[in-house]
């Protein structure tokens, strides 16, 4: 599987990825979703098609799908290729659910639709840079909705991946409200040229974007930036860049190259972090994992603390015993 959001909608959980059988996925042929009452329940669900090829013109890939709730209304974002599977073609696109309408059944889901810039043109850095767009996400902040998305050029060379950012109407996240402006290029070793797949998750008065730089392979790893919550997110002032990978394959995660990621809170509540990843560095395909996330004492996210770090079950509840006196007299 490629990326695989979780989400909580209507007191369900829903699971929604693509396909990655043999690490082939750009001849992918559908969108699945998977629909339970608990997220372990989501391991032996049923897949559901939602999407075909053919649709509006897509050949392929249905790659980074998202679910989210934009306006009140679920809204699914994913990256389909157009008219030739081909990842050279990939673009960002959405679709909404009807009112009324049930996540896993197909009909009940709109045509799906490009994303656009304000004056209707494609996702690019100028049209003497066209290229590809991929892995869009969609965050509110300070009263305002913003989508953050990877994009690359494709002119006599293939430029990097980068992460931009704008604002939309929710009620029509197809087009931007405004210019997108530029807030992450690959700088480092880890990084190496890639930047993509983003997603917010807010803590306390900061806003984090996790991303993911490298190759899809044994290398890919997710790093982070962050805002001050509030800010004007459209400003790359406003943003720090870790200067070091949060999770890797030297994380004693088990698995290789862990890279584009989503959060989600399970029954209980705790806050965790879905993951893609080589099951073992010969294993071609990528397979869906689900770990805890933790917050340092000095709020800096942690990806990848180990089962054998966390509180042992019998040290977790905690007794005190408090003793009032009465106070002495000087």
């Amino acid at each position: 599987m490629s990326t695989a959001p979780v989400l909580a909608y209507l007191g369900r959980y829903y699971f929604i990825a693509t396909p990655d059988l043999d690490g082939d996925c750009v001849a992918t042929s559908r969108l699945l979703i998977r629909v339970a009452d608990s997220i372990a329940g989501l391991a032996c669900a049923p897949d559901h098609a939602v999407l075909e090829v053919g649709t509006a013109g897509i050949a392929g890939c249905f790659w980074a799908p998202e679910l989210h709730l934009i306006g009140g209304r679920l809204h699914c974002l994913f990256a389909p290729c157009v008219d030739a599977a081909d990842w050279k073609r990939v673009r960002c696109h959405v679709m909404r659910l009807r009112d009324g309408g049930d996540p896993v059944v197909a009909a009940d889901w709109e045509p799906p639709r490009p994303v656009s810039q304000a004056d209707g043109s494609p996702l690019q850095r100028d049209p003497g840079h066209p290229g590809l767009s991929l892995d869009m996400t969609y965050v509110e902040d300070g009263g305002r909705s913003y989508v953050i998305w990877s994009q690359r050029y494709l002119t006599d060379r293939v430029g990097d991946a980068e992460l931009w950012i704008a604002t939309i109407d929710p009620a029509d996240p197809s087009r931007l409200t405004s210019d997108p402006v530029r807030i992450v290029t690959a700088e480092f070793g880890w990084d190496h040229e890639v930047a993509e797949g983003p997603f917010a998750l807010r803590h306390c008065d900061r806003l984090v974007v996790t991303y993911s730089g490298s190759a899809v392979g044994p290398t890919y790893a997710v790093g982070a930036i962050e805002a001050g919550s509030g800010a004007d997110l459209l400003d790359p002032s406003v943003w720090t860049k870790a200067n070091a990978p949060l999770l890797g394959t030297g994380s004693d995660f088990s698995h290789w190259g862990p890279g584009h990621n989503t959060f989600s809170r399970d029954e209980d509540g705790l806050e965790l972090v879905v993951f893609h990843a080589h099951p073992a560095i010969t294993t071609r395909g990528r397979c869906t994992a689900l770990r805890r996330i933790h917050w340092a004492a000095d709020g800096r996210l942690v990806l990848d603390q180990r089962p054998d770090e966390e509180v042992a079950p019998h040290l977790r509840n905690v007794r005190a015993a408090v003793r009032v006196t009465a106070a002495s007299t000087p």
